[in-house]
């Protein structure tokens, strides 16, 4: 009987030794806390409220098609397109001190007085011989003194693209008519234009003027003359032949 417990419990104790000794699985650890999900939307987030918070930059340039899109010139991005003061003018732009950059459009129906000091830049098509339009422009100045004493003026003329540009570089007192050629007179003192007379080959002249207060012109002469640069004829697009008809189907009596 003894020896029969005995064996019974040596049997208990190996099988219970194997139990222990047998792998146990191994538990999976835990999940660890989804940062990365949580983290993405607070940054989409943020790229949102930069986004709606700043405005796109201006482009550094643009591009103008004039006279029935003959001409293309490249101008600042800074210059602001804005509506003709008239009929006459195809294209108007205005420049702003550079440190006055943020200010609100000028109003073409305001009266010029109360406007802030600019730049104004027109661009039109325009008949008349070369020198007659030189001394009208000249005209409308009460000439100034350069460094040298002499005649605030100068005028060359240069082969651009496909075109002559007569160019006139005049200051002094400008007599300015903001309502056309028949409105009234004002005198804007310290005031420089900058001009060009187009000639295009085959297709008439253009006229581009820019005047203002001789510090904003003197300040933009430089982009003033890359404009000049940068004329292209644009020759015009070439019409598609038009497509033959197909011939009608012959109709047989049955």
């Amino acid at each position: 009987m003894n020896r029969l417990v005995s064996s019974c419990c040596l049997a208990a104790l190996v099988v219970g030794g194997r139990s222990s000794a047998e792998p146990q699985a191994t538990p999976a650890p835990p999940e660890a806390p989804a940062i990365a999900s949580a983290e993405q939307p607070q940054a989409v987030a943020s790229a949102e409220a930069i986004a709606e918070g700043e405005e796109a930059e201006a482009p550094k340039t643009q591009t103008l098609l004039l006279n029935e899109k003959h001409l293309q010139l490249t101008v600042p991005g800074a210059w602001k397109v804005v509506k003709p003061r008239n009929k006459l003018i195809e294209m108007e732009l205005e420049i702003l001190p550079r440190n006055r950059g943020e200010e609100p459009a000028v109003d073409p129906a305001a009266d010029e007085s109360t406007l802030p000091p600019h730049g104004r830049v027109t661009m039109m098509a325009a008949g008349g011989d070369v020198d007659g339009n030189i001394r009208r422009w000249v005209g409308q100045f009460r000439l100034g003194r350069d460094a040298n004493g002499k005649d605030a003026m100068r005028r060359d003329h240069r082969r651009l693209r496909g075109a002559i540009a007569h160019v006139l570089d005049i200051g002094g007192t400008y007599f300015e008519t903001p309502d056309g050629p028949l409105g009234t007179r004002v005198e804007r003192p310290d005031y420089r234009m900058l001009g060009a007379i187009i000639e295009v080959e085959g297709a008439g002249k253009y006229f581009v003027k820019f005047y203002g207060p001789a510090d904003i012109v003197e300040e933009n002469r430089e982009a003033f003359e890359k404009m000049l640069s940068s004329l292209e004829i644009v020759e015009p697009a070439a019409e598609a032949p038009a497509a033959t008809p197909a011939p009608a189907a012959e109709t047989k009596e049955s």
